[in-house]
C-alpha cells in the first residue's frame, strides 16, 4: 500500500478554483471526476453568515389551521431543493436583507394550496417577517462577538508562555508540511505574526 500525503492549498479550494482543483484530485486519487453540470456547485460559497443558522424547518398543520388535512413542511435553506418549490416570493420582502440568501422550499402540491388561500398566505408573511428579523438579529450578534484573528494574536502577546507552548505543539504538527509545501506555510500571514510573538523561539 503507497501512502501519500497531499497538502491543498487552501487557495486552491476557492469558488474559482474548486472544480479544476477536485478534476486534478480525481486523477491522482482515482476517484470519478465531479461532472461539469455540478461545477456551480462548486462556485459557491460553503460558508456565509447564515450557514450556523440553516437548515430550518417548520411544520404546520390542522393544530394552526382546522381544515388542513395533511402537515405541511417547510424547509428554510441557503439554496432551492431539488424536487421543492421555493417560496419565498410569498412570504419575504425583496427588500429584506437576507432575500438572497434564504429558500423556503415546500412540495409542489402544497406551493398550490397556499398560494390560494389567503388566510395561510398572510399567517406565514407575519411569521417569516418575525423569521428574518431573528435571524438578522442572531447574524449580527455573532459578527459583532466573534474573536478575529487578531483577537487571538493579542491574546497570545498578552499569554506569552501559552504562546510558547502553542508553538512547541504546532512546531511538532507541521513538520511534514513544512518540508514538502513551504510555500503553504509561507502564505500563512498570521501564522508569521505569530511566529513574531514568539521571537522565533
Amino acid at each position: 500500500v503507497t501512502r501519500q500525503i497531499i497538502y491543498i492549498d487552501t487557495q486552491d479550494l476557492q469558488a474559482d478554483k474548486a472544480f479544476d482543483t477536485m478534476q486534478k484530485l480525481s486523477k491522482i486519487l482515482h476517484f470519478n471526476p465531479p461532472k461539469e453540470e455540478d461545477k456551480t456547485k462548486f462556485e459557491r460559497k460553503a460558508w456565509n453568515n447564515y450557514t450556523s443558522f440553516l437548515p430550518f424547518t417548520l411544520f404546520i398543520n390542522h393544530k394552526d389551521f382546522s381544515y388542513l388535512k395533511n402537515k405541511i413542511k417547510f424547509i428554510i435553506t441557503e439554496e432551492p431543493l431539488s424536487n421543492l418549490k421555493d417560496t419565498k416570493n410569498l412570504f419575504l420582502d425583496k427588500n429584506d436583507p437576507c432575500y438572497e440568501n434564504l429558500s423556503i422550499n415546500v412540495e409542489q402540491e402544497h406551493y398550490e394550496l397556499i398560494k390560494e388561500d389567503e388566510k395561510i398566505k398572510e399567517r406565514l408573511k407575519s411569521y417569516f417577517k418575525e423569521f428574518v428579523k431573528v435571524l438578522e438579529e442572531r447574524v449580527k450578534f455573532r459578527a459583532n462577538n466573534a474573536l478575529s484573528e487578531q483577537d487571538i494574536l493579542n491574546y497570545f502577546k498578552a499569554n506569552s508562555s501559552l504562546a510558547l507552548k502553542f508553538k512547541t505543539l504546532l512546531d511538532k504538527e507541521l513538520t511534514h508540511i513544512k518540508q514538502t509545501r513551504p510555500d503553504i506555510i509561507a502564505s500563512w500571514k498570521y501564522y508569521a505574526e505569530f511566529e513574531e510573538i514568539c521571537g522565533g523561539a
